[in-house]
């Protein structure tokens, strides 16, 4: 199996990496099925409620700019450490506004907390990035997402059970033990970027390498795909909650054990790319994981709109959705990044716009969860569309390019 020898001459275990990486996602959706529970301990509207979720993602994307020149200067091992400090401060004040009933507290903690959370994402991406290449950085991306695709079903979980078990304070309580533990993780992480490649905080090196990686259209066309399944994470597990608990009757840990069906989806599509990915093209896994993306929205709508919400309606198309979310986000980011100029800064980029489609889709549809069933199947299927269309348009000017350049 041909794999590019690391200049560090260290490869990170990826059963550490699994943690890094999936931090985010993982405190990210902990809270989601305690949204209900936080619309009635703190007496807010359901529109109000989202911002829990909707400014964890734009914390944790604008942080994705950040930690990419960081790591540049002080190493990956440095960045992630200060990122995961950061985090369990926000743990912290997200716990005391619990105990003050102070929701502008607790906005504010979930925003330090997710903004460092965001090292995990980035810095575990350009760790595979740095020491692999090729089909192989595919295949280990893949394991990854295979390794981690129950963590977000099991945060469900967790945060489910505490809430209705507990009360809402568990699970703040609990998502403070979780940072301490990827703490620990971290420290048991070598450097992978060789001291002599380490490069000084330079704003104008930073926003031109941003730039340069911005307007490559083979970069931004993969990008685009990237959000769309990025997003559809976001959407489903920020919207659910409220639409089962409203239309289907189903409650906080009810929410938390069902949601165990999307990581099988995830683990099942990641089994599929880490066995299938040296035989197979990235694309074609892209082409097939947004087919099956479109196809979950589709089925949601017409099960919404013909009035049948269940559990069936809602978690057998899910299951489909997150098969297709699998195929999309390991083929997407190495296939974008097999070309950059600066790994880490790339890196970097990619996150950042994968969660600010995701922020704002939250947030701008957020605004209707309450009121209309059908939010959640036509935001996946606006933004599964957007992100076709754009990849496809970003390809066809790339084409047209080449062999303007080659004539």
């Amino acid at each position: 199996m041909h794999q590019k020898i690391a200049a560090s001459g260290y490869f990170p275990p990826v059963y550490i990496l699994i943690f890094l990486y999936g931090f985010a996602s993982f405190v990210s959706v902990l809270l989601a099925p305690s949204l209900p529970e936080i619309i009635r301990v703190f007496q807010i509207s359901s529109a109000k409620a989202e911002w829990v979720m909707s400014v964890f993602l734009i914390g944790y994307a604008i942080a994705q700019l950040v930690f990419g020149p960081i790591s540049n200067h002080y190493g990956r091992k440095t960045a992630a450490l200060v990122g995961i400090l950061l985090a369990l401060i926000g743990s912290l004040m997200q716990l005391a506004a619990i105990f003050y009933l102070n929701f502008e507290l607790l906005i504010w903690g979930r925003l330090i907390n997710a903004f460092g959370a965001a090292s995990g994402l980035v810095l575990g991406l350009t760790m595979v990035s740095d020491v692999h290449q090729g089909s192989e950085s595919r295949r280990v991306l893949a394991i990854l997402t295979l390794m981690q695709a129950f963590l977000p079903g099991v945060a469900i979980f967790i945060g489910g059970s505490l809430t209705q078990l507990f009360d809402l304070k568990a699970s703040f309580e609990f998502q403070l033990l979780f940072n301490l533990f990827v703490l620990g993780c971290v420290f048991l992480l070598k450097e992978t970027l060789p001291a002599e490649q380490h490069q000084k905080v330079h704003a104008g090196r930073v926003i031109s390498g941003y730039l340069k990686a911005l307007l490559q259209p083979s970069y931004f066309s993969y990008v685009a795909l990237v959000c769309v399944a990025s997003a559809s994470i976001y959407v489903f597990n920020s919207f659910a909650p409220v639409v089962a608990q409203q239309y289907a009757g189903i409650n906080s840990q009810q929410f938390g054990e069902l949601a165990f069906i999307t990581s099988f989806g995830l683990f099942f599509g990641a089994v599929i790319v880490s066995k299938f990915s040296h035989k197979y093209a990235g694309g074609k896994f892209l082409a097939i994981g947004i087919s099956l993306i479109l196809l979950a929205s589709v089925l949601l709508l017409a099960a919404f709109h013909a009035g049948i919400i269940n559990i069936y309606s809602i978690f057998a198309p899910a299951f489909i959705l997150f098969i297709g979310i699998a195929f999309v986000l390991p083929n997407g980011s190495m296939m974008a990044l097999s070309g950059a100029h600066n790994s880490a800064l790339s890196a970097g980029l990619l996150s950042f716009l994968t969660l600010l489609t995701g922020a704002a889709t939250v947030f701008v549809a957020g605004n209707y969860i309450g009121e209309y069933s059908l939010v959640l199947p036509l935001t996946l299927i606006v933004v599964a569309i957007i992100g076709v269309l754009l990849s496809l348009v970003t390809r066809s000017r790339n084409k047209a390019y080449s062999m303007e350049t080659t004539a």
